[in-house]
């Protein structure tokens, strides 16, 4: 008794079922080169343009009121695990007197493992809807704040939404931008 073999059912293109076989295998090769060609060809135009279609776009928000700037430079979209910086400076001409309160939505950070931020707070809480960040007051005009975060893993597409702002001294915000991310899989 022999054991069967893949040679056993052997096909041959010249009969009625050997022609649908062969159509089939032309239409798995045509929708596999497709797909190449179209991952191939979307890089291209990534590398020679500034469309971004993979990895890591950023865009950046600006505000200015009651004397203090706000500028947040954000990942637009990105996807998980891919480490993506996130900048925010805060200007006020004449510098500052007491210490810094930035405040980002803690739904928005939700989305993120921080690495690190740059430089230290001197103290954070949480209220659950906003995440406060205390800095000692810098020297000069401008505290620049770098947050190294990378997205959580996810099995789907999810967009966030959030704020960013600068406190007073009361606890109000002096200034503030939206930011929306989206995390792509």
């Amino acid at each position: 008794m022999s054991s069967l073999s893949v040679t056993d059912d052997v096909v041959s293109y010249d009969t009625p079922e050997g022609g649908k076989a062969a159509r089939r295998r032309r239409a798995m090769y045509a929708t596999f080169i497709t797909v190449v060609s179209a991952v191939v060809g979307a890089s291209a135009v990534e590398a020679a343009t500034s469309l971004r279609l993979f990895g890591i776009d950023t865009e950046s928000a600006h505000a200015t009121a009651n004397g203090v700037q706000l500028d947040v430079d954000f990942p637009r979209v990105t996807r998980p695990q891919i480490n993506t910086p996130m900048h925010i400076t805060v200007h006020r001409p004449g510098g500052f007197a007491d210490a810094v309160t930035v405040e980002v939505s803690s739904s928005y950070l939700a989305l993120y493992v921080t690495d690190d931020i740059t430089p230290q707070p001197s103290s954070e809480t949480t209220d659950g809807e906003m995440s406060s960040m205390t800095f000692d007051p810098p020297v000069g005009d401008t505290l620049e704040i770098d947050l190294d975060v990378a997205a959580k893993p996810r099995g789907w597409f999810a967009d966030n939404v959030g704020t960013v702002a600068v406190m007073n001294q009361n606890g109000d915000p002096d200034v503030s931008v939206n930011i929306d991310t989206g995390v792509r899989p």
